[in-house]
């Protein structure tokens, strides 16, 4: 196979995963707005999930776990499609998980 060749290929397969990778980040935050989590970014930048009292613990924790394995994705998407902004001066609740 040519480097070209070879190339293009890659290039492909890049484009794949950047679409699907865009997919799932819409999915995740699609499930979450329907369960009532808020997912922003706060003055610093950092993504912050708000979530009702109703939902469950777990739920939530699962929320917070993909939302940190596509931490980047979602902050650029976010960015793109007008980011949400969490007030600097809201006090952390239970229910409010800063995402590291």
């Amino acid at each position: 196979m040519t480097r070209p060749a070879r190339h293009r290929i890659l290039e492909r397969r890049k484009r794949g995963v950047r679409a699907n990778t865009t997919i799932a980040v819409r999915a995740i935050l699609d499930a979450a707005r329907r369960r009532g989590i808020d997912v922003g970014v706060s003055a610093d930048g950092e993504l912050v999930l708000v979530a009702p009292a109703r939902v469950p613990p777990n739920v939530h924790r699962w929320f917070a776990h993909w939302v940190l394995q596509f931490e980047s994705e979602i902050l650029d998407l976010l960015r793109d499609t007008g980011m949400r902004s969490m007030s600097n001066q809201a006090e952390p609740t239970k229910e409010t998980e800063v995402v590291h």
